[in-house]
């Protein structure tokens, strides 16, 4: 007997509360800041960050690389040190490397206010996955507003259009990565109309109302298949 045709129901995430209430304001921002919201395993690309960090700090001495979470270059506990990996030795092998010592700093964990605080202070937001299905940290970053510069894996080019939300890149070209992170440091036309068009876009996405609706309908509609 052959298995009865699998239905797919579509329904779009909300996001916490605090990132419907604030707007990336560009007077407001760190010059040549980055953020990233995840470093603590291979799959979220931080060592490519890092190779593009590694060009970028010649252009721009003053930069800095905000990551979000502990810092994984330390073991200051016993626990700390059992979850030492060598993903994690591999970063610091790559800060002393190209002694990016002082461009980067871990901010510790953030609660949904400090890392709405800290996306409102960057200049860019960049998302450098090997893989992703529907990034909530992306999806907080475009609602918010921030200029964007994501790897063009998973399901990232149906959240956020290349060129006129944000710039996709192929994960591991981080020169292209460096090179698309210099264009919003260089270009304030570029950056607000990436941030306004992300946010247009997360706003539909993440409207609360629909998707609660949505939500309602799929139920609804799978209840009556059943009856």
């Amino acid at each position: 007997e052959f298995e009865k045709e699998k239905k797919y129901y579509l329904c779009n995430e909300n996001l916490r509360d605090e990132f419907y209430e604030k707007k990336w304001n560009i007077n407001s921002i760190e010059r040549h800041s980055i953020y990233v919201s995840q470093g603590g395993y291979p799959i979220k690309g931080l060592h490519i960050v890092l190779e593009a960090l590694n060009i970028l700090k010649h252009r721009y001495p003053d930069i800095k690389l905000y990551v979000a979470g502990r810092d994984i270059t330390k073991c200051n506990s016993i626990m700390e040190i059992i979850k030492y990996s060598n993903y994690h030795k591999i970063i610091s092998k790559m800060i002393k490397k190209y002694n990016l010592q002082q461009y980067i700093k871990f901010t510790g964990q953030l609660n949904a206010t400090q890392v709405t605080e800290k996306m409102l202070k960057s200049n860019v937001y960049v998302q450098a996955s090997s893989i992703e299905n529907s990034s909530n940290a992306l999806g907080e970053a475009m609602i918010i507003g921030v200029p964007c510069v994501a790897s063009y894996v998973g399901g990232t080019p149906d959240i956020i259009k290349d060129k006129e939300e944000g710039l996709l890149y192929p994960f591991g070209d981080y020169a292209l990565l460096a090179h698309y992170i210099s264009k919003v440091f260089d270009d304030d036309r570029l950056a607000l109309k990436l941030g306004k068009n992300a946010k247009m876009h997360a706003e539909i996405t993440h409207n609360r109302i629909n998707n609660a609706k949505a939500t309602i309908e799929i139920y609804n509609e799978i209840i009556n298949e059943k009856e």
